[in-house]
């Protein structure tokens, strides 16, 4: 009987260690199988972090923050330029409002109108930075930019459409004074010949 219970424990113990061989081999199949979903997950985390890096570096790119720390002399000079712009402005649509009043030609009234946007513009954005500077509303600073910006584009807008204009004037006029010449010395030379 004692052999019998020898044999009944080795069989136990070979069940046992089959068992937990079963259990190893599976154990291990499962290590392999974690390990080719841990390989699956990195290289999709690493692709993943790839691409956020990219999308990050390419925002960095679009908006790049700055950080500001207005001292009282930059704030001395903001409001400046703000009521220098709305100074600006308001002589602008003065200017603007005699050219349209006279519309002799049709070039005063189109620059008169071109001159009340462009001053418009500008008191829009001396808004925004007076607005800026008394809330510290970075929101506003970047509104005055953007409307500084606009006003800045059509100002030389303006600017170069005056010039061309000038020179037309000028050539006009040139032509005129001319012609007026040389009229008047062939009138001379006519009536000189009899």
């Amino acid at each position: 009987m004692d052999f019998d219970n020898n044999k009944d424990e080795m069989d136990f113990l070979n069940e046992e260690k089959n068992t937990e061989s079963n259990q190893s081999k599976h154990h291990f199949n499962n290590l392999e199988k974690l390990n080719e979903i841990r390989n699956g997950v990195t290289n999709n985390s690493n692709d993943k972090t790839d691409d956020s890096n990219s999308f990050q570096t390419a925002s960095n790119n679009r908006t790049e923050s700055l950080t500001l720390t207005l001292d009282p002399l930059t704030i001395k000079n903001m409001k400046f330029i703000a009521l220098i712009l709305k100074i600006f402005s308001v002589l602008g649509i003065i200017s603007g409002v005699l050219q349209l009043l006279m519309f002799f030609f049709i070039v005063p009234l189109a620059t008169g109108i071109f001159s009340i946007l462009i001053a418009l513009k500008f008191f829009k954005s001396a808004s925004f930075l007076e607005e800026a500077v008394l809330t510290n509303d970075e929101n506003k600073l970047k509104l005055y930019f953007n409307e500084q910006s606009k006003a800045l584009k059509l100002y030389v807008i303006f600017i170069i459409v005056s010039i061309v204009l000038t020179v037309i004037f000028f050539i006009f006029i040139f032509s005129l004074a001319l012609t007026g010449i040389l009229g008047h010395s062939n009138s001379n030379y006519y009536y000189n010949s009899y």
